[in-house]
């Protein structure tokens, strides 16, 4: 079976369904309430039409898109179950999962009447414990991230390597995974950061602040930059910075790859991966390192374990202890681990 190797791009969409996607997300007047979709932000929005465009996509690779088909009789059980079974042959169980849920947000706000319960019931029955096991395995204490970040800015300022711009992007790594382990931002608001934008200098510190617009909960952040982390903020933009821009870019974005221009998301993504798979053994992704936090305060310091929300920028607790808190399991298999040493040790 052929896997599907991109998204349909809106315009290449099938008319009814771009006529139904625009009227999802138009807006309400005086007399008629806003659709759902109008009030989603942006980087939903996005991800919600991607994953729909896989499916169109997937149909049009197996000869099956007939813009005269009605959308809902498209999605039948036996189509997903193929479509299903066609991504799980070359991607994971969470890029399966979160396309079709994005496939019925789509619909869900196309067809508001469509029966969608056979969506939903294979959306439960995908699995998501192998992929939480998964994830939990991967954790790392935020106090481990940020001591592999310092690591590595002492290790360039020692001349890790000869060539004095790749130190300078070893340095711009170790940075990097400091800070996002101390403020975890989503990866695309922490690529994202701009001096004088995001990046503010105030008197004895610095902040960092991003408006709501740019977020994806549509809430802002505005948190004071560690101060741990100012003396080494400070060295890049004077030293380092300067070395990987080497006066072919004059923009404001803080991060800059070794080809002289803003590093893109998925780029910094792959370094933070890298660094931390050769340190520990297993990747920890830039949106992992939320879960990192969440858990780590979850299980240091259970008191103050809804801080977690306002360190993640969620509206409510909830999301946080819903999507990121790994904290209950890794108790439970900590003091199975304890249970089984204490055993062993006891006389017979």
């Amino acid at each position: 079976m052929l896997k599907i190797r991109s998204s349909l791009a809106f315009e290449h969409w099938p008319e009814p369904d771009q006529q139904l996607w625009d009227q999802a997300l138009r807006g309400g007047d005086l007399l008629t309430d806003s659709r759902p979709a109008a009030r989603w932000a942006s980087r939903t929005r996005e991800t919600v039409r991607e994953g729909y465009g896989h499916w169109l996509s997937w149909l049009k690779t197996h000869d099956l898109l007939d813009p005269a088909e009605p959308l809902s009789l498209r999605c039948s059980p036996a189509r997903l179950l193929a479509y299903v079974r066609s991504m799980q042959e070359g991607l994971s169980r969470a890029t399966v999962l979160n396309r079709v849920i994005a496939l019925e947000r789509a619909l869900c706000v196309m067809i508001p009447d469509s029966d969608r319960s056979h969506l939903r019931r294979f959306i439960n029955r995908l699995p998501k414990q192998a992929m939480t096991s998964h994830k939990r395995a991967r954790l790392q204490d935020p106090a481990a991230l940020v001591e592999l970040g310092l690591k590595l800015m002492r290790d360039a300022e020692r001349g890790a390597h000869k060539n004095i711009r790749k130190n300078a992007c070893v340095y711009r790594d170790g940075l990097q995974l400091a800070l996002l382990a101390m403020r975890p931002l989503r990866r695309k608001n922490f690529t994202d950061l701009a001096l004088h934008r995001h990046l503010i200098r105030e008197l004895g510190g610095w902040r960092i602040r991003i408006p709501a617009t740019e977020t994806k909960t549509g809430e802002p952040v505005d948190v004071p930059f560690p101060a741990r982390l100012v003396p080494y903020l400070e060295r890049y933009l004077a030293h380092y910075r300067p070395l990987l821009v080497c006066n072919r870019y004059c923009g404001d974005r803080l991060w800059i790859g070794y080809g002289f221009k803003p590093q893109a998301a998925h780029t910094l993504g792959i370094r933070i991966a890298q660094r931390t798979e050769i340190a520990f053994g297993r990747p920890v992704n830039p949106h992992l390192f939320r879960d990192c936090a969440a858990t780590s305060i979850a299980v240091h310091d259970p008191e103050h374990v809804r801080a977690a929300a306002a360190v993640l920028g969620h509206r409510s607790f909830a999301t946080t202890e819903r999507q990121y808190n790994l904290a209950t399991s890794l108790k439970a298999a900590r003091d199975y681990q304890t249970q089984i040493r204490r055993l062993r040790s006891s006389p017979e």
